[in-house]
Parts: structure tokens; C-alpha cells; sequence
């Protein structure tokens, strides 16, 4: 990270930049993506990386699996969406579970990747919202 920042320093990165804490457990537990509604959960996936990896990105390798996150999580993920100055229309949180319990690492709010794939349904239900909000 020392090498990110002293690059953002000197001006050798001049565009736009997300850094965020490297956390090993995304090796072995992967990363969650919960997805929200109108403030209602409606679906999870899991991301794994590919062996020897950290990213999660299907278009390098990684994994997505739909399934139920355990319970801390989506009470991690409902207290992130809770502290958002106001009600999203959306939302996606993604996090990874370590020893200290589920550690929120992005927040996303504005296009994000929603994993329509993985649950049809909540297109249905995210159309609905958005007639709804007209």
C-alpha cells in the first residue's frame, strides 16, 4: 500500500483510485456481495478467487456462488446500510468474514454489479421500486 500511496504522491497515478486493506481471509473465506432494495435483502453470492489469488472478479478467475449468508453477516451488512446518510434505492454491500466478525469493504450505491444472474426475482423487485419512486 506504501508503494500505491507514494505513486498518488509523486503524481504518477493521476486518474481515480480505490485502495483498500489487503485481508487474508478473502483467500480462504472469499467476499460476500449482499444486495438491497429498498432498504430489503433480497440476495447474497460468495466470490472466490482463483488458487494463488486475492481477486474476486470472475474475469480473473474468480468464482460467484448465490447462497444464504450466515446471520452476522447480514446483520453487519444491514448496520452498513443503516449509517447511509439516506435510504438507497439500491445498495450492495461486500465484505469478508474474519476472526474479528464481518469487515465491510466496499459499500456501493451508484451502478453497482447487483448479480441479477444469480437471482431474476430481484430485477423484478428493483423495476418495481424504481415505478415506484416516480
Amino acid at each position: 500500500m506504501a508503494s500505491a500511496v507514494a505513486a498518488l504522491a509523486s503524481g504518477a497515478i493521476r486518474r481515480p483510485v480505490l485502495l483498500q486493506p489487503f485481508v487474508e481471509e478473502i483467500r480462504t473465506r472469499g467476499e460476500w456481495s449482499l444486495v438491497f432494495i429498498d432498504s430489503a435483502f433480497t440476495h447474497a453470492v460468495l466470490k472466490h478467487p482463483a488458487t494463488g489469488d486475492f481477486r474476486v472478479q470472475p474475469h480473473l478467475g474468480g468464482t460467484v456462488q448465490a447462497g444464504p449468508p450466515p446471520a452476522g453477516v447480514l446483520a453487519a451488512a444491514r448496520t452498513a446500510l443503516a449509517a447511509l446518510p439516506r435510504a438507497a434505492l439500491y445498495a450492495r454491500i461486500d465484505g469478508v468474514e474474519t476472526r474479528e466478525g464481518f469487515r465491510v469493504m466496499e459499500v456501493e450505491v451508484n451502478e453497482p454489479g447487483l448479480f441479477f444472474t444469480h437471482a431474476p426475482d430481484a430485477a423484478e423487485r428493483l423495476a418495481e421500486a424504481l415505478l415506484h419512486a416516480l
